[in-house]
C-alpha cells in the first residue's frame, strides 16, 4: 500500500521536479547575462501534477483488474469454526 501511495507521489511531482531542474538551469543561464526567472507557477505545476495522477488512477485501474472468475462465497460459521471465503 505505501509503495502505491509513493509511486502516485512520484507522478503528483513530476511536474514540479522538472521546473524545479529547468528553474536551476535558468539561474545557471542568468549568471551569464540572461534574464532570470521572476516567478514559480504552482497552480499550474498543481493542476499538471493532479491530471497526471488521476491518468494514472485510471490507466492502473484498467489494467489491474481483479482475476479471480467465479462465485464469491463469504466466510461463515460452521459448527462454531468459521469458513474463509473463497471463490469458485
Amino acid at each position: 500500500m505505501l509503495f502505491k501511495l509513493l509511486k502516485y507521489a512520484i507522478i503528483f511531482g513530476l511536474p514540479f521536479l522538472t521546473f524545479f531542474v529547468w528553474a536551476w538551469i535558468a539561474r545557471r543561464r542568468a549568471a551569464a547575462g540572461q534574464v532570470p526567472l521572476q516567478q514559480t507557477p504552482w497552480v499550474s505545476l498543481s493542476i499538471i501534477g493532479l491530471v497526471l495522477m488521476i491518468a494514472t488512477l485510471f490507466f492502473t485501474g484498467l489494467n489491474e483488474g481483479d482475476a479471480k472468475k467465479g462465485t464469491y462465497f463469504p466466510p461463515k460459521l460452521v459448527n462454531g469454526v468459521i469458513e474463509p471465503a473463497r471463490v469458485e
